[in-house]
């Protein structure tokens, strides 16, 4: 297996952290996450940092998900800013899918197919309820017809 651990890179523990709540885990390597994650809780000096990296990257519900999996013990508005934000990535991610399919219903009553693009399973895990991928773009784009 290849060295995972992050720690020949020089990235603060904040960073570390968010990395290692940033993905879903394949089953070999869920153990392998949790201490990850278990371990680089003990290190967090700045959670301002932490929050900021988090709100730059996007990645609220993966972390928040994470982190509350592990149960982890955060500090209260750590906790809750995360929720918070956890909870409006959520809510815009409902809100895109219900006017993306409120389009591809009035493209298709007009008869112009549509296909999705760009991370059709992501769109697929939005439409079945995980949204965990709420931070990645999605894009409906008109099919090509024949002869253009």
């Amino acid at each position: 297996m290849p060295d995972l651990s992050l720690q020949h890179l020089n990235f603060s523990p904040e960073f570390q952290l968010l990395i290692n709540c940033s993905w879903v885990a394949p089953a070999e390597l869920v153990r392998f996450q949790q201490d990850r994650i278990d371990f680089q809780l003990s290190r967090i000096g700045d959670w301002k940092r932490f929050l900021s990296l988090v709100d730059r990257h996007r990645v609220s519900v993966l972390v928040d998900r994470a982190l509350a999996q592990r149960r982890a013990r955060l500090p209260g508005h750590v906790r809750d800013r995360l929720r918070a934000q956890s909870f409006r990535a959520r809510s815009a991610a409902l809100i895109q899918a219900k006017e993306w399919s409120r389009l591809a219903d009035r493209f298709s009553g007009a008869g112009v197919d549509l296909m999705a693009r760009a991370n059709q399973a992501a769109f697929a895990n939005l439409l079945a309820g995980d949204f965990s991928g709420t931070g990645r773009v999605l894009k409906r784009l008109i099919a090509p017809s024949s002869g253009d």
